[in-house]
Formats: structure tokens, sequence, C-alpha cells
């Protein structure tokens, strides 16, 4: 797996059987412009030794990434 610029995993949730998606980043250089687009979000924790993100969250900072 460490040869992907990234990895989908999917959780589903026991309870109420909602999936929700998230993207493990393993390209460091995407991993450096993630941190810089989402300095001000709060609720991810950008300091850990892997990224991951939510689908959505991924998805609402398309803008910014494509300026990159």
């Amino acid at each position: 797996l460490d040869l992907y610029v990234f990895v989908v995993r999917r959780r589903v949730n026991k309870k109420t059987k909602v999936t929700t998606s998230y993207i493990d980043i393993k390209l460091e250089l995407l991993w450096d412009i993630l941190r810089d687009i989402l300095k001000d979000v709060r609720g991810i924790s950008l300091n850990e030794s892997k990224l991951s993100i939510s689908y959505n969250l991924l998805y609402t900072t398309l803008p910014e990434l494509e300026l990159y």
C-alpha cells in the first residue's frame, strides 16, 4: 500500500449501516499541500504520522487543490 498516492477506506457504522469513506494520504507532497489548505479546519489533526481525511472534506478542498 505504500506505493499509492492515496488509499480509500470505507467504514460502516454497525448501528446505522451508514458508510463513511476516508482517504489515507500516502504521498508526502500531497500531504503538505493539504496541510496548507486545511490548516484552519477544526477537528483535523495535521501533525499525525499519517493523514486521513473524509471523502467529503477532500471534495470540498478541490478548488484549492486545483490552484497547486
